[in-house]
């Protein structure tokens, strides 16, 4: 069974002069340290203008955190969208990010093809200090593509090493280049830990935000969020490390609304966390021991509005669930959930 142990607020909104913080994402290293990030939005609670990436570190589990720091800033610009992945091999955090001017948002992007460029930057002490960012869009973003997004959520490594990040784009209308082209999944991976990236498998149109999971079989799911199949998920499944597509499907056993969501194998059974509605609200985990075809568990963390989460793993085997949720809007704080299977 799936019991809530501890609940405690990582990100309220006024905290450090902030209006809102939105798009949580976590992961725990091999010495039970949780890296909590999430961007840190100046002035509104929309997703373009001043938008810092911060984060906090806790270095027991998710017991207690430190304060909230601030990462990545510049100016009234946009540096949003965090992607975590850790690389269990070497020891290393890995941080990817997206940045556009703040006065250009995602629909002038898309309609235009502004600059929206991504970012890679590392710790290999755990969160304590990080690389220099470099700009990785050349080798992941194709020319014709205009709006692009990592994540947002936390990333993953297959049996070879092979890191993965799950993220989404849109492309020109080569009809009409003042419109915008649907949005589409993809996988970008390294095979370097982290130094440098490559595109994968592009799924089908009307899918963008993404999390994938490794199964027993070195087998890669990726979890969708969809806008033209109904209040549910889409799923697909690469047997290559995320080079090729084989099976792609709609998951009808996942209500959701259009909202992202998080996925994560622990002892091999599927964990995930998503608003189990057609409403950013009711904030669930659910588990599945067949990988997917059903899920048999479930546990409600939060009845109100409540948007996007990630999770993790501690080293104690604590599930840990990161997650926007408000009293009248999903979005008024981010909140850690501990939970004992």
């Amino acid at each position: 069974m799936l019991h809530k142990i501890d609940e405690k607020i990582l990100f309220n909104e006024g905290d450090n002069g902030i209006h809102t913080y939105r798009i949580p994402t976590l992961i725990c290293t091999s010495n039970n340290v949780v890296l909590a990030f999430a961007e840190a939005r100046h002035n509104s609670q929309g997703d373009a203008g001043q938008i810092d990436t911060v984060f906090r570190k806790s270095i027991d589990g998710g017991k207690s955190f430190g304060p909230i720091r601030t990462l990545r800033a510049n100016g009234k610009d946009t540096l949003g969208n965090p992607a975590l992945i850790y690389d269990s091999e070497i020891n290393r955090v890995i941080l990817l990010h997206c940045f556009n001017y703040g006065d250009l948002g995602e629909h002038v992007i898309r309609t235009t093809g502004a600059k929206r460029d991504i970012y890679c930057m590392y710790s290999d002490d755990e969160g304590d200090t990080w690389s220099e960012p470099v700009n990785i869009t050349s080798s992941i973003k194709h020319p014709n593509w205009r709006w692009y997004a990592t994540g947002p959520n936390h990333g993953v490594q297959m049996k070879s090493g092979r890191l993965i990040m799950t993220c989404n784009h849109s492309e020109e209308d080569f009809l009409d280049n003042t419109l915008s082209g649907p949005t589409q999944s993809h996988i970008i991976y390294s095979d370097d830990h982290g130094m440098t990236w490559k595109v994968g498998a592009i799924c089908v149109s009307l899918t963008n935000e993404c999390c994938g999971v490794m199964l027993p079989d070195n087998q890669l799911m990726v979890n969708m969020r969809t806008y033209d199949r109904g209040n549910y998920r889409c799923v697909f499944i690469s047997s290559d490390e995320g080079q090729s597509i084989d099976l792609f499907y709609e998951d009808k056993n996942l209500v959701c609304p259009v909202c992202q969501a998080s996925i994560i194998n622990f002892q091999d059974k599927l964990v995930f966390s998503n608003p189990e509605s057609v409403e950013r609200k009711n904030m669930t985990v659910k588990v599945s021991s067949d990988f997917g075809r059903s899920w048999e568990e479930k546990l409600v963390l939060y009845e109100s509005h409540s948007a996007y989460s990630d999770l993790t793993i501690n080293t104690d085997g604590k599930i840990l669930c990161l997650y926007e949720n408000g009293d009248d809007r999903p979005y008024a704080r981010i909140s850690l959930a501990t939970i004992e299977f």
